[in-house]
């Protein structure tokens, strides 16, 4: 009598690969993909940066960030350098428009 999974997917010695369910012959090896290593505070950092670069007040995205401080909802923001949502630029835009 032997132990292990009955279905057969008991590995020999000197095999490579997974075994596929049911003994027929092994899963070809995944290719070798570069992805960059990502954490969850990336997905964070988009939320916020995507969220302001629509148009939602600080103070909405902070709520939605759960954020204390506004000062951690700035930080957060990955566009913050980015001169067309400076108010300077923007009052430009706006007296140059002629409304």
């Amino acid at each position: 009598m032997t132990t292990g999974p009955s279905c057969g997917t008991r590995a020999t010695a000197g095999s490579t690969g997974t075994r596929r369910p049911g003994g027929s012959g092994t899963w070809p090896k995944p290719p070798d993909l570069r992805i960059p290593k990502m954490h969850p505070h990336m997905l964070r950092r988009t939320f916020v940066t995507t969220m302001l670069d629509a148009g939602v007040s600080l103070r909405d995205v902070q709520i939605a960030a759960r954020h204390a401080d506004p000062r951690t909802t700035i930080r957060y923001d990955r566009a913050r350098k980015n001169l067309d949502r400076h108010p300077n630029y923007i009052l430009a835009a706006f007296m140059a428009s002629g409304t």
